[in-house]
């Protein structure tokens, strides 16, 4: 029989006078060395081009991706398993034009694979990757695209998913590479806020990771998407707050600050009266600016005005800047 060795234990204050080396981050706050984060959004959200343009801007080392600072040029292996090449090449060939000159020539830290026209959805690729790691010089980031796809289990029963986790951070471990996993948002009611429990996979892949960044899109203006921190086991200002971002013609997102995530993923709840009463008035307007509106544009009456009234301010269409006034909430957040 086996003898099992048990730990080796250290006391406080041996543990006081271990030097610790300082934290290397190849993203800051989002991508540190050697930790596993993941990047999980419904589908046609934008992960893939979100992950592909990170992995991208992290190769050449531009200054920041999505307003996080870039620590310099470093090796990147974008590894796809949803896109067919043709679709793939002509993304990067149109992300990369965007790219200044300047930058052109550590475009080779940026390695992607390919297929020759096969793709083999839904199968476990985990020992070719595995092996694509072994066979080349480290890679100090590793994206995988998707979860979903590279893999035959069912990526929302526990058991299966408990080795593919263990498979996960051993392929991590091979060169000590940070290992950026794109996944997929559960089913889920039309209006919701980010947060771990969507992600499939649940606890279980919620608690083996070390970063969690959800997307989502706005149900109010559609070409607007949602990037927010749900898990962060180091430092992290930005945790829990949702940034908007927009996706301009060269797939390169454009950021453009916190907005109001319960406002963007709720669908508009105000009548059409309403609409149009609030589209009557001023962007700051009084009780009375409201009723007399509300009053000159419809049948409701005084009362009805006023629920009206409380309502918008409660679906955050409008807000309270003082006694019997209020503004209308910027659309986007």
């Amino acid at each position: 029989m086996k003898k099992i060795s048990g730990f080796k234990l250290i006391g406080g204050i041996e543990s006081m006078g271990i030097k610790l080396p300082k934290k290397e981050m190849i993203v800051g706050e989002i991508i540190g060395k050697h930790k596993i984060i993941a990047l999980s959004a419904d589908t046609n959200v934008g992960k893939s081009i979100w992950a592909h343009q990170l992995g991208l801007a992290v190769a050449v080392g531009k200054p920041e991706i999505f307003g996080y600072p870039i620590s310099g040029a470093k090796r990147v292996l974008f590894l796809n398993f949803e896109m067919d090449e043709y679709e793939l090449l002509e993304r990067q060939q149109l992300l990369i034009s965007r790219i200044p000159q300047s930058y052109h020539k550590y475009l080779d830290n940026f390695q992607i694979n390919t297929f020759d026209g096969k793709r083999t959805l839904f199968q476990d690729n985990w020992d070719r990757i595995e092996q694509t790691i072994c066979d080349n010089d480290a890679f100090d980031l590793i994206i995988i695209d998707n979860m979903y796809a590279c893999t035959g289990i069912d990526d929302e029963k526990n058991a299966d998913l408990k080795p593919l986790l263990a498979r996960i951070i051993s392929v991590s471990d091979i060169h000590n590479s940070s290992l950026l996993i794109v996944t997929h948002h559960k089913k889920h009611h039309a209006e919701y806020i980010l947060s771990t429990d969507l992600i499939r996979g649940g606890s279980t892949f919620a608690n083996a990771v070390d970063v969690i960044i959800q997307l989502a899109e706005s149900l109010r203006q559609p070409e607007l998407r949602l990037m927010k921190i749900t898990k962060n086991r180091g430092r992290s200002p930005n945790k829990g707050k949702s940034f908007g971002m927009t996706l301009s013609d060269d797939l390169w997102f454009e950021m453009i600050g916190e907005v109001n995530e319960s406002y963007h993923l709720s669908a508009p709840t105000a009548t059409s009266e309403e609409e149009r009463v609030l589209g009557a008035l001023d962007g700051e307007f009084g009780t009375r600016d409201f009723l007399g509106k509300t009053d000159e544009l419809t049948t409701a009456t005084e009362r009805t005005g006023y629920n009206h009234l409380k309502r918008l301010e409660k679906d955050g269409e409008i807000e309270k800047v003082s006694h019997g006034r209020y503004k209308k909430v910027d659309p986007v957040g």
